[in-house]
């Protein structure tokens, strides 16, 4: 989703997502759907606090806040290797941008 500003797609995402790109929005995340296994964010400035349990592998590019509910099945995240919360995923398969 490039530069999205309604917040009812977002909400309203079909169950059946499991690969999802998000650019350059400032749209509320905490109602995606539970069938995502790859999310990618890229230019959010918003708290990623609410994402999906099912969430196995994280990309987030130009991201600088702390997660502080950590999907239950992410295996991978991909972040910049200046990401300042990236200790907080030692238990993960860390790569970086």
């Amino acid at each position: 989703m490039y530069y999205c500003n309604n917040q009812y797609i977002i909400d309203n995402l079909h169950n059946n997502i499991e690969e999802l790109y998000i650019y350059q929005t400032n749209l509320n995340l905490d109602n995606l759907p539970n069938s995502i296994k790859k999310l990618y964010i890229n230019g959010y400035k918003k708290e990623l606090n609410n994402l999906p349990n099912s969430i196995e592998y994280l990309e987030l590019n130009d991201y600088n806040l702390k997660i502080k509910k950590i999907p239950k099945n992410l295996k991978t995240i991909k972040c910049d290797k200046y990401y300042k919360y990236i200790d907080d995923f030692k238990d993960y398969e860390i790569i970086y941008n």
